[in-house]
């Protein structure tokens, strides 16, 4: 297989409603997307969001790292020749991990989808079986929008939530309650401070 396209974005998908926690309030994504198209006609995507919070990334930098590799990368024709690619840019990767993050989505669905096979399968893993289970993640927004998103991810049937807490004890109390009002068998709660407290 060979990578014939290989381009990088800026994907910004609007919200319904403003998401909000302790570091940052968004109205869209803020994502970068990878794009690989090789010779036998497949087409991938790899995505990822970059937070300088995180991992001291950013969108710009992402698109720069994407830059500098770009041709190399370009050159990668086979999952061994991805892995000797990952060992001998093992730094610059772990400086970079988002950016890498969407390059390496993009390279092993492309690499997947000309051998006909998962990710698992193309990785020698076992293959995914079972049920699976999402969080719904409730952002540090007003109460109001905190109780209307709440009654669509109850009426969605999750059971699974990460608050994000605002620092604000009585609003996050309150809401607190809110979650644990929930009919919902098995509730699971967890809270996410999201950078509120400097250590």
């Amino acid at each position: 297989m060979k990578i014939t396209n290989l381009k990088i974005r800026k994907l910004e998908i609007p919200f319904n409603m403003s998401f909000k926690h302790a570091s940052a309030e968004r109205n869209a994504t803020e994502s970068i997307l990878v794009v690989a198209e090789s010779d036998n006609n497949h087409k991938s995507y790899g995505e990822s969001c970059p937070r300088s919070y995180v991992t001291d990334e950013h969108i710009d930098s992402t698109i720069a790292f994407f830059e500098k590799h770009k041709s190399s990368v370009q050159a990668i024709e086979n999952l061994e020749e991805l892995r000797l690619w990952i060992e001998g840019k093992k730094g610059d990767i772990d400086a970079n991990p988002a950016a890498w993050c969407a390059i390496e989505l993009a390279l092993l669905d492309l690499l997947g989808k000309g051998q006909e096979k998962s990710i698992e399968e193309l990785l020698s893993l076992p293959t995914l079986k079972g049920e699976f289970h999402y969080t719904a993640v409730l952002g540090a927004s007003n109460h109001e929008i905190f109780k209307k998103q709440l009654q669509q991810y109850a009426h969605a049937g999750f059971s699974d939530f990460k608050l994000k807490i605002s620092g604000k004890l009585e609003e996050d109390i309150e809401k607190l309650n809110s979650l644990k009002k929930l009919k919902n068998k098995g509730t699971r709660i967890r809270l996410d401070a999201n950078n509120l407290w400097n250590t």
